[in-house]
């Protein structure tokens, strides 16, 4: 059980009053509408397919034309009813000019598409007549292919309610059996609990995607239209966050007004959420470090042990033994893929000593979260102490994003006594380590060592001798600012009523909860929109000055609930 204090967050910006209060008492008190690259705020407004429907062609009167005979134009239609695939006409255009034959090219375009028209020379009068068949095969699926080339793909809004992204994705892959999840992209992946709404790209037509507004409660999409190309992680400005904070204590209106103006005005200590270490009896951290020092076994340890079920506890522990991992796979293991099946399954192919391929069975992402996560602890911790020791103005040594990239990584400056008054603490960026970074020149330098030494981890080791675990390192904003905020205070006695409304509340044509005016209890709700990779979470942890891990909040939950 973690709380906010053991993955290094221990300082606030804010010099206001906290207050204690329920975060997520209930998912639906948590909504996330994904922000897109053009600012706009990302809501499902319509479930409904626009099926394009095809144009009828026009009736021809020949009364109108002058280039193209009535028997022309019977010749033309009885093509159209021949079964015979090579069958041909030749409209006969002597004493026709260039402009009167393109006219015919467009006539039969227009009144008989399913005809194809190509201009023919005469040998015998060397005149340019029109031959006229039917569309191949070959030229009806180059069409198509032209067609689907200049709209490759469909983008869609996913509304989610208490599920994980790509959870959602493999369920609506499982009900609409779906090949596979890689058709599949998201920007960003957006946590289990709470009420998400998202944009996400794929190659499955609409009309195949649309049943799963039937088959599922808690997964509706909609508002498709197609796009050239898939998304990709990261392609998304930020989030908009509808927060409600229940059963709020311990401060006045007043005091809750300077709260939310410090919050607005100066931002939150941007921490890596408690989402970043995981949800299970081992930190994801503890992983991370693992593979970093290269002591697989213990990697391997660390994973199993999250395992619950009783009767494979003793095979697990025991993986060393030969045959042990096979065992465990066929006794009684949960069917659903899982991270723990994945190693098991690698162990029990390439046996207890080739642990580095046994690993490398669990997803690439999944394995580099492990490590991604180690270098957020990291980070969290050496923050904490530079804000205690140099507190919220920018010193010398400090690091600030430069205007140019290197290899993909942005360059950054090194502040000194010339130009630290140039910026703000809203400028200052500290490293996540690895190998291609640059340190502060103050007193984080030793930090880093320190914190890493903690761990029995020396910098060298993020040029992993296992290329896949090559850490290059990242720079993150030390503070991160909130926009858009807006706020009101509604009273409520029964915790199990919404006080917020939903896209999919929208469309079913129900009103804004307004609470209760007599009600027993306070609540806090509040909108706000943020940067992307800044955590919801932490953010309300500066509001309130309160451990927002889920071990703390679930206590202050059950308690509420009683």
């Amino acid at each position: 059980m973690l709380y906010e204090k053991d993955v290094g967050m221990t300082e606030y910006v804010g010099k206001h009053k906290g207050f204690t209060g329920i975060l997520k008492l209930r998912y639906q008190d948590f909504l996330v509408n994904e922000i897109n690259l053009n600012g706009e705020v990302i809501h499902l407004t319509n479930v409904d397919v626009m099926v394009e429907k095809k144009p009828v062609p026009p009736v021809l009167n020949t009364e109108d034309i002058s280039v193209i005979s009535k028997e022309d134009v019977d010749e033309l239609k009885n093509l159209l009813v021949n079964t015979d695939p090579s069958a041909s006409f030749i409209i006969k255009t002597a004493g026709k000019n260039k402009a009167e034959r393109t006219e015919i090219h467009k006539i039969v375009s227009q009144y008989f598409p399913k005809l194809e028209t190509k201009t023919i020379k005469n040998a015998e009068t060397d005149e340019q007549d029109i031959k006229v068949t039917k569309f191949t095969k070959e030229n009806i699926n180059r069409r198509r292919q032209s067609r689907e080339k200049s709209s490759k793909f469909c983008k869609f809004v996913m509304h989610k309610e208490n599920i994980a992204t790509m959870d959602a994705v493999n369920l609506i892959i499982r009900k609409l059996h779906l090949r596979q999840a890689r058709c599949f992209h998201s920007a960003g992946n957006k946590d289990k609990r709470g009420v998400t709404v998202q944009t996400i790209t794929t190659s499955i037509s609409p009309e195949r995607l649309v049943p799963i507004n039937q088959l599922l409660n808690n997964i509706r999409i909609g508002n498709f239209e197609p796009c050239e190309s898939a998304l990709r992680l990261g392609d998304l400005k930020g989030n908009r966050f509808s927060i409600v904070i229940r059963n709020t204590l311990d401060i006045e209106e007043a005091d809750l007004i300077l709260a939310i103006k410090s919050f607005s005005q100066v931002g939150f200590l941007n921490y890596f959420g408690m989402q970043r270490f995981g949800t299970s009896s081992v930190a994801t951290y503890e992983v991370g470090k693992s593979l970093i020092a290269s002591k697989w076994e213990n990697a391997v340890d660390l994973i199993l042990s999250s395992c619950f079920k009783e009767e494979m506890i003793n095979l697990i522990r025991n993986w060393r033994e030969a045959g042990n991992a096979r065992k465990a796979l066929t006794h009684q293991w949960n069917k659903r893929s899982s991270f723990e099946r994945y190693l098991l399954e690698g162990l029990a192919y390439f046996g207890p000593k080739q642990l580095v391929q046994s690993l490398g069975r669990i997803p690439r992402n999944t394995r580099m979260l492990y490590l991604h996560s180690y270098q957020s602890f990291v980070w969290n911790r050496v923050v904490s102490r530079r804000f205690s020791v140099y507190g919220d103005s920018p010193v010398v040594g400090d690091l600030v994003f430069a205007e140019t990239l290197n290899c993909g990584i942005p360059d950054v400056i090194v502040l000194t006594e010339e130009n630290v008054h140039n910026y703000s603490i809203h400028d200052i960026v500290m490293p996540l380590p690895g190998q291609s970074i640059t340190y502060p020149t103050h007193g984080a330098a030793k930090w880093y060592d320190e914190e890493l030494s903690k761990d029995g981890i020396e910098k060298d080791m993020f040029n992993h001798k296992v290329k896949e675990y090559f850490l290059s390192g990242a720079y993150r904003k030390v503070v991160s600012k909130p926009s858009n905020i807006e706020w009101d205070i509604v009273r409520y006695t029964d915790y199990r009523k919404p006080l917020l409304i939903s896209d999919v509340d929208v469309l079913d044509k129900k009103e804004r909860p307004t609470g209760e005016k007599d009600g027993k209890y306070t609540a806090l709700r509040i909108s706000f929109s943020l940067p992307s990779s800044s955590y919801a979470t932490v953010a309300m942890r500066e509001v309130m000055k309160c451990d927002m891990s889920s071990t703390n909040q679930s206590k202050l939950g059950d308690l509420h609930k009683l």
